[in-house]
């Protein structure tokens, strides 16, 4: 399945964070659909990963899926500056994916530093009120 994923959509293929300048110059032209599909792609082919035994974390796929959403947002809110809105995006799908939003902020200020903190909270907020509406997983 992901190698059916990952050869119609090649972008797709390793963590995303290599790919994050090209996504984002991509989407300008894209328009939301398109990168509102992207994310739920790489979210998608994270889980198949993941669920498959696949090593690697879920941090840099959760960035890239965000940075999407991010960008999507920014054709709803046209007058938001992109950094904002991406910033935003990966706070918010840091906090929802790993269902831990200290963790998610301490991994989003390591790799994008301290200068988009209002965004970033931003993001992590509505992240944490999007997680509290999900079902809770359940391990057996």
């Amino acid at each position: 399945m992901f190698s059916l994923l990952a050869t119609a959509f090649p972008i797709l293929r390793f963590s995303g964070h290599h790919e994050l300048q090209e996504m984002l110059h991509w989407g300008q032209e894209a328009g939301l659909i398109a990168l509102l599909a992207l994310a739920a792609l790489k979210v998608l082919a994270l889980s198949l990963c993941l669920a498959s035994g696949w090593r690697g974390g879920a941090a840099f796929p959760l960035i890239f899926a965000g940075a999407a959403a991010g960008a999507a947002a920014v054709w709803l809110l046209p007058q938001s500056p992109v950094t904002v809105a991406v910033v935003a995006g990966i706070g918010a799908a840091l906090t929802v994916g790993m269902g831990k939003p200290l963790a998610a902020m301490l991994i989003a200020l390591l790799l994008i530093g301290p200068v988009a903190i209002e965004p970033l909270c931003t993001g992590l907020l509505i992240g944490w009120l999007v997680s509290r509406q999900l079902p809770k997983a359940e391990l057996h």
